[in-house]
């Protein structure tokens, strides 16, 4: 019934992480890849390709991009409310055709952390957390 409520408002809600104050509530579509930056971390090589932290200054939401990737390597991006200690899985993007993709954008706001992970060429890699 609430998750109901929340839709009907346009809103919806964060799952609760350890060590998190409250709920993160996000309107709806306002993570947007508007302003983008790439984020206070170095991009990183997994295999042949290079995964890099991207941000929006105006909705401080992150995603994660893999440049120079071939199809079936895969983009996703980690959220950790613990510094590190666990991270939450937000979903993957894979390579379906070229040589880049991105994530959705995922809201980072609430004391949240954030990394951009990639699988390529049978490696796996993340960024450090960034904020």
């Amino acid at each position: 019934m609430a998750t109901a409520a929340l839709a009907l408002s346009g809103l919806t809600a964060g799952t609760a992480h350890a060590g998190e104050a409250s709920d993160v509530i996000v309107p709806l579509g306002t993570c947007s890849f508007a302003h983008p930056v790439l984020a206070g971390v170095h991009p990183v090589k997994a295999g042949r390709a290079t995964v890099q932290l991207r941000y929006s200054t105006t909705t401080r939401c992150a995603w994660g991009r893999i440049i120079n990737a071939k199809k079936n390597d895969k983009v996703w991006v980690d959220r950790t409310y613990d510094n590190g200690k666990t991270y939450t899985h937000l979903g993957a993007t894979t390579v379906k055709s070229g040589s880049d993709t991105h994530t959705p954008s995922y809201y980072d706001g609430g004391g949240a952390k954030m990394r951009a992970c990639a699988h390529s060429g049978g490696v796996t890699r993340c960024t450090w957390p960034w904020f």
